[in-house]
């Protein structure tokens, strides 16, 4: 049985038009961003039933009958409402504020998933016995993928290793023409991402990203998108006009990279800079910027 769906209107969300001024500087960024994430989709299900519930980027859930217990361990009936949000692009990914790393290593992502399902605005848990099985879509499967699960919020937010949940191939069919990555899940962890640690064989390199004077990590922010990977990498580590990658987050020498820096200024003007460059040994990236728009700024980062 399908549930039913509904989600909100996708647009870019300009926050020059909501009636307050918008805060400064980084917080500003973030908040741009955050208000233009892909959407939370809810559908609606029958607690003693069994559902199909459909994505619209393609992910596919089945969800047994008796899945969910309230959180007393008593058994669920009537509509149960499922939330799901799909970031499946590097650019959902980086509006979301969901960087593919791991307690201080970058991780290659086949795709991450918010699920959470309530009634009557009380979280529901999974039964005992019970799983969802999940199909995210891909273009080319990978067999090293493990599950991670989110654990934090914020700045503090971590991907974590599930290393009890095995991930198969599955699909090439009539409803998944191509590959999905296939598994079930017995708990329902919010937050989970398809991921392995980076293993690219390359001698690793630090990068430092310079930015003209008066650019700093309180008004701009970093990131670097590696596009072989799917990864996505925030870069905090901020001195003397240079944001730096050390430690786990040194990068292969030979890959290629994205480097996207946004910038707001005092009167919170935007700007930006996107450059595409092969990492070199003891990398160093000078980092041009140009005013943008919001609505510019968001097209840019889907379309990444």
């Amino acid at each position: 049985m399908a549930g039913l769906f509904s989600c909100k209107k996708e647009e870019v969300v300009d926050v020059h038009n909501q009636g307050v001024n918008p805060p400064p500087t980084v917080e500003r960024i973030k908040s741009l961003l955050a208000a233009n994430a892909p959407e939370l989709q809810e559908f609606s299900v029958e607690g003693d039933k069994a559902a199909s519930i459909y994505g619209k980027e393609g992910t596919f859930l089945y969800i047994p009958a008796n899945a969910f217990v309230k959180p007393d361990g008593s058994p669920v009936t009537g509509p149960v409402n499922f939330e799901l949000k799909e970031l499946l692009s590097p650019g959902a990914m980086i509006l979301a504020d969901r960087p593919t790393v791991s307690n201080g290593q970058r991780l290659v992502s086949g795709g991450e998933l918010y699920m959470n399902a309530s009634q009557g605005g009380v979280n529901l848990r999974m039964a005992s016995g019970k799983s969802i099985g999940v199909e995210v879509p891909t273009q080319n499967f990978d067999p090293n993928m493990q599950l991670f699960t989110g654990t934090g919020s914020g700045d503090n937010f971590n991907w974590v290793l599930n290393a009890n949940t095995v991930i198969q191939q599955c699909g090439m069919d009539s409803l998944s023409p191509g590959p999905s990555y296939c598994f079930g899940i017995d708990s329902l962890f919010n937050w989970i991402n398809c991921d392995y640690y980076n293993n690219d064989p390359r001698p690793l390199t630090e990068v430092d990203m310079v930015v003209p004077s008066g650019y700093t990590d309180s008004n701009t922010v970093m990131i670097i998108h590696v596009p072989v990977d799917q990864s996505i990498v925030r870069v905090s580590n901020y001195a003397n006009n240079v944001f730096s990658v050390t430690g786990g987050y040194r990068l292969p020498v030979g890959i290629n990279v994205n480097f996207l820096a946004i910038h707001s200024d005092s009167q919170n003007n935007l700007f930006y800079s996107l450059q595409n460059n092969t990492i070199a040994q003891n990398h160093v990236e000078n980092m041009s910027f140009q005013q943008i728009t919001e609505t510019q700024l968001i097209q840019l980062i889907q379309s990444l």
